[in-house]
């Protein structure tokens, strides 16, 4: 039998001023648990890890702070993985934090016996998605082609796994990996054909304690880590759900081309020029990824046809808030 409830991983670094405060918010939102918390510290600078221990100290809070030094959030979160002991397990981001979806995810999933539950995140509540309807007991190849379309929302920041079912189908994060490993890491657990459940909570976000994000020149940096971990899912897709000719075809002719051009867009976005941009696609071999076919979107094709021909001439798409 599992030692807790919950295990609730969160990667943290140079949080000092916040840390407490998460801890202490979500604590008191998910009273009726039994919970344990998880805190992986990745070599910060200032008293984030004094705060951390001491707020589970005093607040006489189930948990620990693991000191994992410099490594990356994806091998954070392994760890973390590792050191649970609780039935299901879910991840809080300081810098992408949400609120009120706790207590009704872990509701759901003991009524349902659920692998995964995720909810509609608050930057898709006014799209027109079919995150509502019947998406209980959808297949995870189904959920994949949704998610790929557009047509569901997932946020790794708001979902929750049944820890038996991750330990068992191998399930972990791309340790190499900086940027994409959260999208990455869905895509791997959906692929093993979980229950799926859709839980009805009205996720927030928690604007009071979440961490301001700055890193964005960062993520720049290792933006093309996102391309790989998505050839690295397209990979296991084609042994795992090799019948599938679909979702196959929706992931290589959009999925992995949408995901070349975020980095365009991002790099485009930090201020990099198109030569040396145009420079990169060419060193990592990632025209061949753009490629067309009947299952390309048509705003798709057109910024293929753009970038081969003109790239001068392509404009980054707008961002979604979050």
């Amino acid at each position: 039998m599992p030692d807790f409830d919950l295990s609730i991983i969160i990667p943290s670094r140079n949080v000092q001023d916040k840390i407490r405060d998460i801890v202490i918010s979500v604590s008191n939102e998910i009273k009726n648990l039994n919970v344990e918390f998880i805190i992986i510290d990745m070599d910060s600078s200032d008293s984030t890890v004094f705060k951390a221990v001491s707020v589970i100290k005093e607040e006489n809070i189930s948990g620990c702070v693991i000191q994992s030094g410099s490594i990356t959030v994806s091998a954070a979160l392994n760890m973390g993985i590792f050191k649970a002991r609780g039935k299901y397990i879910t991840f809080l981001f300081p810098k992408r934090l949400y609120k009120n979806f706790i207590c009704d995810y872990y509701r759901t999933a003991t009524e349902e016996d659920s692998d995964f539950i995720f909810a509609t995140p608050p930057f898709a509540e006014s799209k027109n998605t079919a995150a509502r309807i019947n998406l209980n007991n959808i297949s995870g190849e189904d959920l994949a082609i949704g998610i790929i379309k557009s047509i569901v929302y997932i946020d790794f920041g708001a979902i929750m796994l049944k820890t038996d079912f991750v330990a068992k189908n191998h399930i972990r994060f791309f340790e190499e990996c900086s940027y994409g490993y959260a999208e990455a890491f869905i895509f791997r657990a959906i692929m093993e054909h979980p229950k799926i459940s859709y839980s009805s909570a009205l996720i927030q976000n928690d604007d009071e304690n979440r961490v301001k994000n700055d890193d964005e020149t960062d993520n720049a940096k290792f933006c093309f880590e996102r391309v790989e971990s998505m050839l690295k899912i397209f990979e296991l897709m084609n042994q795992k759900c090799k019948d599938n000719k679909l979702l196959l075809d929706v992931f290589e002719y959009q999925k992995i081309p949408e995901t070349v051009f975020s980095c365009i867009d991002l790099l485009l976005e930090s201020g990099f020029s198109y030569n040396a941009i145009r420079s990169s696609i060419r060193l990592k071999k990632y025209e061949r990824l753009l490629k067309i076919s009947k299952f390309t979107p048509r705003r798709l094709k057109k910024d293929i046809t753009i970038w081969r021909t003109m790239p001068w001439m392509y404009k980054p798409r707008k961002k979604t808030k979050v």
